[in-house]
């Protein structure tokens, strides 16, 4: 009898244990995509090192970036060589815009999609032509600029009241006696 009372309850405690594993089960990643991107942040580099700076990376879905859907988005460190890898965890294949975005600096996004390869690394550098991002050159409005006739261009600063463009109201944010944590007749530090 008492046996069979033990075999009863170490079935019940098994039976309870493999319940509690199955609820409690992680589910790991099938495949992790990496990027790594460059990306030059005017005011972070001195034409030899980049200053650290975390950024957002984002692929977007769509056949046009203005009328495109974030499908993933994370976060890395640029380091002082100006460089950020990022993993995205079972991202399907296919084609996505690559976008780079940090605080007070314009969001930038590739020229075109790029095609991935789940699994696979991919790499972009937006730092080694004017044309690198969307729309490409603009020499009006550029969202990359050279640093002094060096060949690597930097994405540019200003975009202060976060609108996603560089205007008036960026320089009227700048000098507002509340901006940040300066009193009125100082100016802030925006880098």
């Amino acid at each position: 009898m008492r046996k069979r009372l033990l075999q009863s309850l170490v079935g019940s405690a098994l039976v309870l244990l493999v319940l509690f594993a199955n609820q409690h089960t992680k589910v790991y990643a099938q495949t992790i995509t990496t990027f790594e991107v460059t990306a030059v942040l005017q005011g972070y580099w001195d034409g030899v090192d980049h200053r650290p700076a975390a950024v957002a990376v984002e692929l977007r879905s769509g056949v046009d970036l203005t009328t495109s859907v974030s499908e993933a988005i994370t976060t890395g460190l640029l380091g002082t060589d100006a460089k950020v890898t990022v993993t995205f965890e079972d991202l399907p294949s296919g084609d996505y815009w690559l976008v780079i975005r940090h605080g007070s600096h314009m969001p930038v996004a590739a020229t075109n999609q790029i095609t991935v390869t789940a699994g696979q690394t991919h790499s972009y550098d937006f730092s080694n032509a004017n044309d690198k991002a969307f729309p490409g050159f603009d020499p009006i409005t550029p969202v990359i600029v050279e640093f002094l006739n060096t060949g690597v261009f930097q994405i540019r600063t200003g975009d202060l009241d976060g609108d996603q463009t560089v205007s008036a109201n960026d320089f009227i944010f700048y000098f507002s006696p509340n901006f940040g944590e300066s009193n009125a007749g100082e100016v802030p530090d925006i880098d």
